[in-house]
């Protein structure tokens, strides 16, 4: 038997991941047994009780669960970054794919809670480091954040991207229009997207820009309203399924990407799929999955809105995706 632990996971992008990978694992008729985080309880309901449990992420009950069931399972696939608490099964193969790259150092944080939260969870992921067999990652940038923060082996890491194509959408290309798809942790870096967004309206140019920011981040609605108050062009559509990012992508001309710390960017290969020509932060992760249309520094507002300006009056190259979509060699893995 499989299992697949997502602890931890209940949200954005790796959400996104979560649910294809499981849909793709249930398509097979692997015999998998799913280990969810309790606040996804009342999603999965095509798999049956006796294969899946929910529970409270945390320490505790992350180790009682796998004391209890520790020569139970073939491979084990830990999907939130951070390997087993105890060593198990002597002929088990364990994976942990790490995609959370504020877990390497990239990315500024500022808020105080933050680093805190960043330096307790990177302390026990080095305690617990040598409970996995291999480190599953989507790029190299990743691979060589694991070598030097946690001195992982490079023999015991492999590059396996996947990402779930778009929805088809009916929708048209709206000329003007930007979009970012992105949740609001304070590393996406959506106010001093916002603060671009009002440079350009002070100088009299008014594109649209689509948020994608849920109603519970508290600041960043805030700003926007504040913004829009001030005749800026937002429209904030909260909190979307992937039918709505890919009607957004697909009715938007230009995807910008501000993010300061991604591990993989999955928006950038969407929007190129969807059409757009992304202009990105002059970042390594933006160009470790695509060829961009354009680029600016993301510390800086006045270089985003002068990004835009520039797209807005030249006919920019074509954005290109440098990944494919390696679900089926993930899964092999775990057989």
């Amino acid at each position: 038997m499989i299992l697949l632990d997502s602890l931890y996971i209940n949200i954005g992008g790796g959400k996104i991941l979560l649910d294809y990978l499981v849909e793709e694992l249930e398509s097979r008729n692997l015999n998998v047994f799913y280990l969810f985080d309790k606040r996804c309880e009342g999603e999965y309901l095509n798999i049956p009780s006796t294969r899946k449990k929910f529970l409270k992420a945390n320490i505790i009950n992350r180790y009682s669960f796998y004391k209890k069931n520790r020569f139970k399972f073939k491979s084990v696939l830990c999907f939130g970054n951070v390997p087993p608490p105890i060593k198990i099964g002597h002929t088990s193969k364990i994976f942990t794919y790490f995609h959370q790259p504020l877990f390497i150092g990239d990315g500024d944080m500022n808020n105080l809670l933050s680093r805190i939260f960043i330096y307790a969870k990177t302390s026990y992921i080095n305690i617990v480091k040598n409970n996995t067999d291999y480190w599953l990652i989507q790029n190299s940038r990743i691979k060589s954040g694991l070598v030097r923060k946690y001195k992982i082996p490079q023999s015991s890491i492999k590059i396996v991207p996947f990402f779930q194509p778009l929805p088809l959408s009916t929708k048209s290309k709206i000329e003007k229009s930007f979009s970012y798809i992105s949740m609001a942790p304070p590393h996406k870096n959506h106010i001093r997207l916002i603060k671009a967004w009002e440079f350009l309206n002070e100088k009299g140019i008014r594109p649209t820009l689509h948020l994608t920011v849920p109603e519970d981040c508290v600041q960043i609605i805030d700003l926007i309203n504040q913004a829009k108050l001030k005749g800026v062009r937002i429209i904030n559509h909260g909190y979307i399924n992937r039918k709505e990012v890919s009607d957004i992508l697909n009715s938007t001309q230009y995807l910008v990407f501000p993010s300061l710390a991604e591990s993989f960017g999955l928006p950038l290969v969407e929007a190129i799929e969807a059409g757009c020509n992304v202009i990105a932060a002059d970042l390594d992760y933006t160009f470790q999955v695509i060829e961009p249309s354009y680029t600016f520094d993301p510390n800086s507002s006045k270089s985003i809105a002068d990004a835009v300006i520039y797209s807005l009056n030249n006919e920019l190259k074509p954005s290109k995706a440098k990944v494919k979509n390696e679900i089926n060699e993930l899964i092999n893995l775990l057989k």
